[in-house]
């Protein structure tokens, strides 16, 4: 296959623009919609390093929910300020975990869409956000 027959097949399938310029990773994901579903806890990987290292469906996820359960808000309100996101935000974390996490599972039971993000990385590996996974569990709650 020629390189020009190659473009035409990715743009017929909506991998190339006009100019049958090859799109990036990040401009077809921009383009694509990403559903929120009623009810679902969505465990967010936020940057380790530098804050442009989020992924373009983090960013819709976070766009996306009811609402943000943090580590620690002060970085995350850093982040969500950055992506001009405005989102209600609470807190979760290590000290309120067991208060909060059932306050979290009652908005999920409502239809609400959370979102959990930890301080850097991914949730739930090795911090409180392993306790909410397991109480989305218990109540057959969709992570």
């Amino acid at each position: 296959m020629t390189s020009q027959s190659a473009l035409v097949k990715y743009k017929k399938l909506g991998l190339a623009n006009e100019d049958f310029e090859a799109k990036t990773a990040y401009e077809i994901l921009k383009e694509k919609e990403v559903y929120v579903t009623g009810g679902t806890l969505y465990v967010v990987a936020t940057p380790i390093g530098r804050i442009v290292d989020i992924s373009v469906r983090a960013i819709k996820v976070l766009e996306g929910v009811d609402l943000i359960a943090a580590e620690d808000t002060r970085r995350t309100i850093g982040l969500l300020n950055h992506l001009n996101i405005e989102k209600p935000m609470t807190s979760y974390f290590e000290h309120n975990r067991l208060e909060k996490g059932q306050f979290l599972i009652s908005e999920m039971k409502k239809g609400k869409n959370i979102a959990l993000v930890s301080d850097a990385g991914t949730p739930a590996i090795s911090d409180p956000g392993e306790d909410l996974v397991k109480l989305c569990a218990e109540n057959d709650i969709a992570v």
